[in-house]
């Protein structure tokens, strides 16, 4: 980023309406751009499940048709098919999540090395973004495990706890692995709101993974919940326009989405 612009500038504290505005107003300015970097994680993950889907599917046809009767039999066609190419399944299976793996980190990076760009008056293309995101990507990687193995490894010690506890038949016990999820998961909230910030820190100010960690912790104090919140919202309008999308063209009752007490 531009040497002129400091943390005080780069990081103001807008309300939530605000951040919406905002992150509408760059979405709009820099359509093309974004949507050219969704292409890039999404397709080759399309491409890679159409194969999938292809393979499966002509099994599955070749399996109704020596059996069209016989369900289990077909079953046990394409499961004698599976094992009968193991090799090849699991090659697959290990591009796509490598290949995948990549271009969501690439494109997460890009989509915010391109907003703070925008955000600073200094646009670049796709191109440039998706670079440099990829020159990131040994520090957005560390940094996404890191994170991950955070996350489940206090959510294992937790159940390791609950599972001793109910298999001793130990209530007390139960009771103190069931206090540590309840724990675990304040505990959880807090640690995501701390960590949101560490894609932007990687790509605006060039941080390595461990020195980003702490770097988001320092932005997101006394502004965690004010993150979780936004994040909070920002994903329940997710969640409903996915499904709204999914009612439209399932033929279902689109209302359903919001009125269901579901």
């Amino acid at each position: 980023m531009p040497g002129n612009i400091n943390d005080e500038e780069l990081f103001t504290h807008l309300s939530l309406g605000q951040v919406f505005s905002r992150s509408i107003n760059v979405f709009i300015d820099r359509f093309d751009v974004f949507m050219t970097m969704s292409a890039v994680v999404v397709v080759p993950a399309a491409i890679f499940g159409t194969l999938i889907g292809v393979v499966m599917g002509m099994e599955a046809v070749m399996a109704a048709k020596m059996d069209p009767d016989d369900p289990d039999a077909q079953a046990m066609d394409i499961m004698q098919f599976l094992l009968n190419h193991a090799a090849g399944v699991v090659i697959v299976m290990l591009l796509n999540i490598i290949v995948s793996t990549i271009t969501t980190l690439v494109g997460e990076g890009a989509m915010v090395r391109s907003a703070a760009d925008t955000y600073a008056a200094q646009p670049q293309g796709w191109f440039t973004c998706a670079k440099l995101a990829f020159e990131k990507f040994c520090s957005l990687l560390t940094s996404s495990l890191a994170v991950s193995a955070c996350i489940w490894g206090g959510l294992l010690f937790c159940l390791m706890i609950l599972g001793g506890a109910l298999k001793a038949e130990a209530p007390f016990l139960a009771f103190l692995g069931f206090i540590a999820l309840v724990g675990y998961g304040i505990a959880l909230v807090y640690f995501l709101s701390s960590v949101m910030l560490i894609f932007p820190v990687i790509m605006v100010e060039n941080k390595g993974p461990i020195n980003a960690i702490r770097r988001s912790m320092e932005i997101s104090e006394g502004r965690r919940c004010y993150l979780f919140c936004a994040i909070f919202i920002v994903y329940v309008a997710k969640v409903i326009v996915a499904q709204l999308l999914h009612n439209i063209f399932n033929g279902d009752n689109p209302l359903a989405t919001v009125l269901s007490p579901a």
